[in-house]
Parts: C-alpha cells; sequence; structure tokens
C-alpha cells in the first residue's frame, strides 16, 4: 500500500489534497518505471518473433539454489512450441504428417537464476538450411533485467509417417520467412 510521510490531519482538504497529489505522482512513478522495463525487455529481445513468458518454479532449483542447468532446456523447448504455433507452422504441416524434431541443443550460461522470477524465453532463426533450421534463443530474467542464457536448437523437418527428413520448401519456407525474415 503507498503511505505518506506526511504531518497534516487527513481530515483537513489540503491533506487530500497533498495525499491524492502524491498517490498520483507515486502511480506516475511506477508506471514510467514498468514503461522503462518493459521497453528495456523490447531491446533485448528485439528481433525475436516468439516470445513466452513464464514463472521460476520453485521445483526448478537445485540444491545449490539456482535453477538447475537442465530446466533451460525444457524452456528452449517452449520457446519452440511458441513459435511452431505463433509461425502457423503446425497447422501447416501437421495435416501432411510433418513436424520438427530437434537434432541438437546447445545453452551457454550467463546469470543464475532463483525463484522468485518471471523469465521471458525467447526464439528466432539464426540460419535455415536444406532440411533445417537453426534456432537463437534468449533467457531474460525479470529480476535481474538481464538476459541469463542464450542457446541454439537445430529443428529438422521431419515426415512422422515415412519417418525421414524433408526439404524446407514452397508454403512451408514462405511461412518460416514471412514469420521470421532472418534473410
Amino acid at each position: 500500500m503507498l503511505k505518506s510521510n506526511r504531518t497534516k490531519s487527513p481530515d483537513s482538504l489540503s491533506g487530500k489534497i497533498f495525499d491524492l497529489l502524491w498517490i498520483s505522482l507515486q502511480v506516475k512513478n511506477l508506471l514510467h518505471e514498468t514503461s522503462a522495463r518493459s521497453l528495456r525487455d523490447q531491446n533485448m529481445l528485439e528481433g525475436f518473433p516468439a516470445v513466452a513468458i513464464q514463472p521460476v518454479q520453485w521445483g526448478d532449483q537445485d540444491l545449490f539454489g539456482h535453477v538447475n542447468n537442465t530446466v533451460y532446456f525444457r524452456w528452449y523447448e517452449t520457446s519452440r512450441v511458441e513459435y511452431w504455433y505463433k509461425s502457423g507452422l503446425q497447422d501447416l504441416m501437421a495435416p501432411r504428417g510433418l513436424g520438427p524434431i530437434l537434432a541438437s541443443v546447445t545453452c551457454d550460461y550467463k546469470k543464475q537464476i532463483r525463484y522468485p522470477d518471471t523469465i521471458k524465453v525467447a526464439a528466432k532463426i539464426s540460419k535455415m538450411g536444406h532440411s533445417s533450421v537453426t534456432l537463437e534463443h534468449a533467457v531474460f530474467s525479470e529480476s535481474q533485467q538481464t538476459i541469463a542464457a542464450t542457446g541454439k536448437s537445430v529443428i529438422v523437418l521431419f515426415n512422422y509417417e515415412k519417418q525421414h527428413p524433408v526439404p524446407i520448401e514452397g508454403d512451408i519456407r514462405d511461412t518460416f520467412l514471412k514469420f521470421d525474415p532472418f534473410e
């Protein structure tokens, strides 16, 4: 709750006006702070078309009191799923029996993340090959206001009915490039 340190009686008109002015100033400062934080987030995650927001769970931590290294890979998975659905690729490929399959994933840890925190995990294409895409990931910590980890996932376009990779071409390539024009 917002509290002022004034000494005037709250019953006086000038005291009530002072309270209203003080509260409006605090709200203005809070909105400015939130807006500045949002701009910082946007700048750090600029160019990432898929961003998932989620709270850090107590159970994500390990014996050392920070998020366990394996959790980041789940977060990357969340950003890949966000990318797939938000881009429209899932709806385009599922009827054809096509989908993504993970070939490799890496993580570079920059800062420890602890509970409580909220993270933004983002994904964007950094490279597109014949049948694969490389997605870059970034994990933004709200409490630290910085990128806490970066990584890459290599995703292969896979025909699940025939059990083999397929080329990224035609409307699938166009959908990737429309959603995430990395080239």
